[in-house]
């Protein structure tokens, strides 16, 4: 559910040509192609169609609006399909990513990690889940190489 609804929504923003609120800094973005292309390709949309796909399934939501029904990706066959192959191919990465944390990480990088929950629970008012949210965040730029400077 949560990944159809950041997919709508980059979807809205990409098909309105505005911008989304990243939810972990609150700042206003461009939509994430990346997450959109992984998603449609999954049920072999061209990059050319990407468009017309898009438009597709904003145009059915509004439809539905209209007669006040809410959208359910489980009546999609085609999206429903996208969201659950790209679900299961990020927990399998997930899966990968924590027992390759845990095998590699030693003490003294897991006792620095737990400083800095310590630091975001007491000192900057997160709580337990939320500092974990933030540490798996920045875990995923890193495993995903995407650190490229702020601009």
């Amino acid at each position: 559910q949560k990944l159809c609804s950041n997919y709508i929504d980059n979807v809205k923003a990409y098909t309105q040509r505005e911008k989304v609120r990243n939810p972990y800094t609150g700042q206003y973005e461009d939509p994430d192609e990346r997450l959109l292309r992984a998603i449609e390709e999954k049920i072999d949309i061209p990059d050319s169609r990407k468009d017309d796909f898009r438009r597709e399934i904003m145009n059915y939501i509004g439809a539905l609006a209209v007669d006040h029904k809410q959208f359910d990706y489980t009546t999609n066959a085609r999206l429903k399909k996208a969201l659950e192959m790209k679900l299961f191919e990020d927990k399998k990465d997930t899966i990968k990513l924590t027992s390759l944390v845990s095998d590699v990480v030693d003490k003294d990088a897991q006792a620095k990690i737990d400083v800095v929950k310590t630091r975001l629970i007491e000192q900057y008012g997160y709580n337990e889940d939320s500092a974990t949210d933030v540490l798996n965040y920045v875990a995923s730029i890193f495993a995903r190489g995407d650190s490229k400077a702020q601009e």
